[in-house]
């Protein structure tokens, strides 16, 4: 959070650095309330509908040891049952206690 933004405009200007997706324009956003992650990061989370998937870019960097790195590589759509293939076990933890709520959002 910069300058002590709201979780929303955090996660909107994160996701619309990182993703180029606005998750704003929708505005069918559910949030979910902050997470306990790792020992010294917890995580805000929303549920978000989109339309339509602009394409996918990274636009925010960091300093990495050979000059500026894209701080997102690699993107991937996938169904919410297949989320265990692709994240690490404190995001598992996290993703288990929000599935009810997704599976009750997607449905309206």
């Amino acid at each position: 959070m910069e300058n002590k933004e709201s979780y929303l405009a955090t996660a909107w200007r994160e996701t619309l650095e990182e993703c180029n997706i606005d998750i704003l324009i929708n505005k069918r956003i559910k949030a979910l309330g902050l997470f306990p992650y790792l020992k010294k990061k917890d995580l805000y989370l929303f549920l978000v509908s989109i339309k339509s998937v602009p394409k996918l870019e990274c636009n925010s960097f960091f300093e990495g040891k050979n000059g500026p790195q894209p701080e997102m590589v690699d993107f991937k759509w996938i169904d919410f049952d297949e989320h265990k293939k692709y994240i690490n076990f404190s995001l598992q933890k996290v993703f288990n206690k929000i599935e009810n709520d997704y599976k009750k959002f997607i449905n309206l």
